[in-house]
């Protein structure tokens, strides 16, 4: 890192929150090619001359660079990252809404700047949602960027379109995470619009999964042990499995309603409606509840052919194999879809054939 004048930690009782302080901001503009952010900056030096007529922002050297231990990433740089109207950086330091609000989380939970490097999904200047063609162009640049990072030990997703494009990343190097020893955290995005919901209990419910993100991040940082949330045990495993299902719908930008006439969860997302009957861990009872499970969703379908609708069976991942009684081949041309949640809350959608 350059000296510490730069700017002090968040977490240091000299901080003071820049906002549009044009000394800083000429600072930091001035040390973009600094050794620990010179590789990155480099970078994006190449992708510049990629696409000459859009602007694409230098990560501000106040952040790791390549010394960071996350990857934060979020959608597509904001308005504060120009370099005629803003500041020409990416940083959680930026004078707007959003960075103000991720450098709020990351100082509540002791994250350093030193050990965090920002990035977008589309890391060229567009101030909208990427295409998918843009969002597949975009995990093609952060797979690159990856190879540049050699202390990572998080990507932090903050947001459906960073989580889509880092899907796409793993359909391209599907065992990206492993081979680099990485954790992969999902948080819903930083801006108070990604926590609205008509429902106050589910925008309470969006806010405090994105704190639990944020605190993961922080414990996984400290070294500390993180405990897997044991959904399979006990009774109420069928709402444990339903809620982590939920979560990971809300995470994908689907507007999702729990236990609404008969149907456990139903989505929503651009028109299309998603419907999905959700079964939890019995143990031996396991095949007659999948049994019992299909019979449910085959009476959530419309009355006729609606190429909007999906519908969905979710199962303890022990269960699985119960579910594949049915062959794939059926499930694909009535239109189901198969998810799993494991023991560890995490959800998996699983290819039929």
């Amino acid at each position: 890192m350059p000296d510490d004048e730069i700017m002090p930690s968040p977490n240091d009782a000299r901080f003071k929150h820049p906002l549009s302080d044009t000394d800083f901001w000429s600072h930091q503009r001035a040390a973009v090619y600094e050794p620990h952010v010179e590789p990155v900056n480099r970078f994006v030096d190449s992708l510049a001359k990629v696409r000459a007529e859009d602007e694409i922002p230098y990560v501000a050297p106040v952040h790791g660079g390549v010394q960071a231990r996350v990857l934060s990433i979020l959608r597509d740089p904001g308005p504060a990252t120009r370099r005629d109207l803003g500041t020409g950086l990416i940083s959680v330091l930026n004078p707007d809404q959003t960075a103000a609000k991720q450098l709020e989380l990351f100082a509540h939970e002791g994250i350093d700047l030193n050990d965090v490097t920002p990035w977008n999904a589309y890391p060229w200047y567009i101030n909208r949602a990427p295409t998918t063609t843009e969002k597949v162009e975009g995990a093609r640049v952060m797979r690159l960027l990856l190879d540049l990072l050699p202390n990572l030990e998080v990507v932090f997703l903050q947001g459906a379109d960073a989580a889509e494009t880092w899907r796409k990343l793993e359909r391209i190097d599907p065992d990206v995470a492993r081979k680099r020893d990485m954790l992969v955290i999902k948080s819903f995005h930083p801006s108070q619009q990604a926590l609205w919901h008509k429902d106050p209990l589910e925008r309470s419910r969006r806010k405090e999964a994105r704190r639990e993100a944020y605190r993961q991040l922080g414990s996984v940082l400290r070294g500390e042990v993180l405990q897997p949330a044991p959904i399979y045990e006990g009774k109420g495993s069928e709402a444990r499995i339903e809620e982590a299902f939920a979560a990971y719908l809300t995470s994908e930008g689907w507007e999702v309603q729990r236990q609404v006439d008969y149907v456990d969860v139903i989505g929503t997302k651009g028109g299309r409606t998603l419907k999905a009957e959700v079964k939890g861990w019995t143990g031996a009872n396991s095949g007659l509840d999948v049994d019992t499970m299909f019979g449910q969703i085959l009476r959530r379908f419309p009355g006729g052919p609606d190429e909007r609708f999906r519908a969905a069976v979710v199962v303890p991942m022990e269960a699985l194999a119960k579910v594949r009684r049915v062959p794939g081949w059926v499930l694909l041309n009535v239109g189901i879809d198969v998810y799993t949640v494991d023991r560890d809350g995490h959800v998996e959608r699983h290819e039929l054939t």
